[in-house]
């Protein structure tokens, strides 16, 4: 399990669902620090690598989040989706 998905995973629980994961921002230098690399520089510029990557569908993806690119912001949101 890559880190970012270990994180995201994590706010799986009943208490932490309900009080930080209906959408919450990262900054790059939070997402870095977690992942302790840095990012590409594609993940700065370009949405579909939050998107239409491999590692969102396995990070991501899977755990019911999206991930929305806020450039002027250097970071990322990701929301989580409800249950259908």
């Amino acid at each position: 399990m890559g880190k970012l998905e270990a994180f995201l995973s994590g706010q799986r629980t009943p208490a932490r669902r309900a009080s930080w994961w209906l959408a919450s921002q990262l900054t790059f230098a939070a997402l870095e620090t977690l992942l302790g690399v840095p990012l590409p520089a594609t993940a700065q510029t370009k949405q579909d690598y939050w998107t239409a990557t491999i590692m969102a569908r396995h990070d991501w993806l899977r755990h019911r989040f999206r991930a929305s690119l806020e450039r002027r912001a250097a970071a990322v949101t990701f929301t989580r989706q409800p249950l259908e």
